[in-house]
């Protein structure tokens, strides 16, 4: 990412202002029926939320007064390793997956219990391993979520073949006491503006880089954009999602918020 690389190009990211105000327009100012027919419909209850690690970030907004800009910026984005679109009924309902892995029933073996999926399957998947990245501190404390974990399987091969990477990492920042930092920005917009907002943003990474496992969905005037005008867009919006944090401060997420 340029911005990463040369500080001046980083100074001159507001100056693509423009181009969030252009994205927003046809949203805004669309008929009835066009709104309606936009993916998932016109009610404004979407946001988009980042995944943010601690072990990465440490407390960035506590820190900010000491550290240069362009240093809070390479932070910032360094620690981001998802990014999603979530509605307000449901604001943490991507950590409950991770957080039926975590949960415990005390001094059990089966004290991991998870809901069969919708439409039934096999509760174990057998002899294989998740490997969670855990870190050498965290299996010496003896984090019996790992070795369980490793030991029986879990539920549903597919979900958990797709979804691995990104509760691999929450389970790890969890495995290593902290966390996970969960940043809603932009709220109360229809889903067609959330996904554009989501899409710009995984471009502006480039996927390889985060745990999503692949790009998003651009709608309405953003799919006749070029790539370069729509990184252009996901870094002007994930540096107005880093001011958002400096302002509100970091609040970490453990299981036990979440229940």
């Amino acid at each position: 990412m340029a911005t990463l690389r040369r500080q001046d190009v980083f100074e001159r990211i507001i100056e693509q202002q423009c181009l969030e105000q252009e994205m927003v327009s046809e949203f805004q100012s669309s008929t009835a029926k066009a709104v309606r027919n936009f993916r998932e419909g016109h009610l404004k209850k979407s946001f988009i939320y980042l995944l943010l690690d601690p072990r990465v970030s440490d407390n960035l907004p506590a820190q900010q007064n000491h550290l240069e800009p362009h240093e809070l910026w390479r932070r910032f984005l360094n620690s981001v390793f998802y990014v999603g679109k979530g509605k307000s009924s449901r604001p943490y309902c991507h950590l409950y997956d991770a957080m039926k892995l975590y949960q415990q029933k005390e001094g059990q073996a089966d004290r991991y219990h998870l809901d069969p999926p919708a439409g039934g399957g096999n509760l174990t998947v057998e002899a294989e391993q998740i490997v969670f990245q855990c870190s050498e501190e965290s299996i010496a404390a003896g984090t019996s979520l790992r070795r369980f974990c490793q030991a029986r399987k879990i539920l549903n091969r597919k979900q958990m073949s797709v979804d691995s990477e990104k509760l691999n990492r929450i389970i790890d920042i969890w495995c290593a006491g902290k966390g996970v930092v969960c940043l809603h920005v932009f709220h109360n917009i229809m889903p067609a503006e959330a996904y554009t907002r989501e899409a710009a943003i995984i471009d502006a990474f480039g996927v390889q880089n985060l745990t999503n496992l692949k790009r998003g969905d651009y709608y309405a005037t953003c799919l006749s954009w070029p790539m370069k005008k729509r990184k252009q867009l996901g870094i002007l919006l994930l540096y107005k999602a880093m001011l958002m944090h400096l302002a509100e401060g970091e609040t970490q997420l453990l299981p036990s918020d979440l229940i």
